[in-house]
């Protein structure tokens, strides 16, 4: 089953794009293949998590709870600083989803 991961910020273009590129790098280094990065606006995240588009959310600033979704705040991975506590937050959650 395939898990999915969604990157949102305010605009979805250049900050959770690179929030994306981190997260697939990782999993391509891991040789993780049951997930799925995509992103979005914030706005976007109700209608997407509606749609069961979104197991785990990794967000570039705090959102308040969707629908019970568990998010994590992605900007450590832009800027380095506590990046492995990120990634294992993300594993974390993905591991937690009941297949």
């Amino acid at each position: 089953m395939m898990k999915k991961i969604m990157v949102a910020c305010g605009q979805g273009t250049c900050t959770s794009k690179s929030i994306a590129m981190k997260l697939e790098k990782y999993f391509r280094e891991t040789s993780r293949k049951d997930v799925s990065i995509n992103i979005c606006k914030f706005v976007e995240i109700p209608a997407k998590a509606e749609l069961g588009a979104i197991d785990v959310l990794v967000t570039s600033s705090p959102v308040k709870n969707v629908q019970g979704l568990r998010s994590i705040i992605g900007t450590p991975l832009l800027t380095g600083i506590n990046a492995g506590k990120v990634f294992q937050e993300v594993e974390n959650a993905l591991n937690e989803i009941v297949e």
